[in-house]
């Protein structure tokens, strides 16, 4: 499964995810960048047809302006907060591959499950509160 779900909605001084063309190293060669501006949300809805638990990966991009990112399902946190700062100065490409995160044994519904990012903090050395998605893949467990 991929990120291909629309935003259902959206929250935040600069809500507007939007859909980037970049190459090379990403799914399809696009992200879903959001830039919260300090504290917003933007959720996608995921369709599941077979309730239970799965491991939800997410592809975030990192960068220097990048955020601190939380993730829920359907109103409970999944896991940690996510640091997608990179700092990029002495790095020898302007693009790089995103990293992968997992959140295992996240508890899914039949029918449409609400998958909401939330941006209200950054690392110190950030210079922005945005956050990058190349792509989610969900792996059934039980």
């Amino acid at each position: 499964m991929s990120w291909q779900a629309l935003p259902k909605s959206l929250k935040g001084k600069n809500a507007k995810p939007e859909v980037e063309h970049v190459m090379p190293n990403y799914s399809g060669d696009h992200i879903l960048v959001f830039d919260s501006g300090g504290e917003g949300e933007f959720s996608l809805g995921i369709p599941i047809t077979d309730k239970g638990e799965y491991a939800l990966k997410v592809y975030f991009v990192r960068a220097p302006d990048y955020g601190q990112v939380r993730v829920d399902i359907n109103g409970s946190p999944v896991g940690e907060g996510v640091d997608t700062f990179l700092k990029t100065d002495d790095l020898t490409r302007p693009i790089w591959p995103p990293k992968a995160f997992v959140f295992p044994e996240v508890a899914l519904e039949e029918g449409m499950n609400k998958l909401r990012f939330m941006v209200d903090s950054k690392n110190p050395e950030a210079e922005g509160y945005k956050v990058g998605i190349d792509c989610l893949v969900l792996e059934k467990l039980k």
